[in-house]
């Protein structure tokens, strides 16, 4: 399983940073991801279940950053909370991806030197502080700057799948 990141950081939004991160199983895409603006910060596991099969696609959550904790099914919405429902050899995958992401891409107030702020969030291993994160500054020289703003993607990345997931963005 290759896995595929993006980051960005937008300029319409000033202090607005996400990070995406997955891998594809089969027809399923299974991942993490981190939406952070204004003092707010929206962190899940997900998985979009049939997402590359002729099938309707459905979209699981972890309701918190924890991916052995509750989930949810998303789209279509159901009310009660499942168990996790990636396979436990894509969980031993995800969960040091994404702390490798996080160390590689990620800083934190603690590490922020003057200028480098980008947004405040939650720090996804620290619990529920709220925390100022950017993006490390040895990394902003690969991101690509647009009108919307910064962004980095690995080769292979399938917009698609970021897009699904914004059309059900949790508010």
């Amino acid at each position: 399983m290759q896995p595929k990141i993006a980051i960005a950081a937008s300029s319409g939004n000033p202090g607005a940073v996400s990070a995406l991160l997955y891998v594809e199983v089969h027809a399923d895409v299974c991942g993490w991801s981190m939406d952070a603006a204004a003092g707010c910060c929206k962190v899940a596991f997900f998985m979009l279940e049939n997402f590359y099969a002729p099938l309707p696609a459905v979209l699981y959550r972890s309701v918190n950053d924890d991916v052995y904790g509750n989930w949810i099914r998303d789209e279509p919405p159901a009310l009660h909370a499942i168990r996790c429902p990636l396979p436990e050899n894509v969980v031993h995958e995800i969960e040091p991806l994404k702390s490798k992401l996080v160390q590689d891409w990620l800083m934190f107030h603690e590490d922020c030197a003057d200028g480098t702020v980008v947004s405040q969030k939650r720090r996804p291993d620290a619990g529920h502080r709220c925390r100022i994160v950017g993006i490390k500054p040895e990394k902003v020289k690969r991101l690509t700057r647009d009108a919307a703003g910064l962004h980095y993607a690995t080769p292979g990345f399938d917009a698609n799948v970021l897009d699904y997931l914004q059309k059900f963005r949790r508010d």
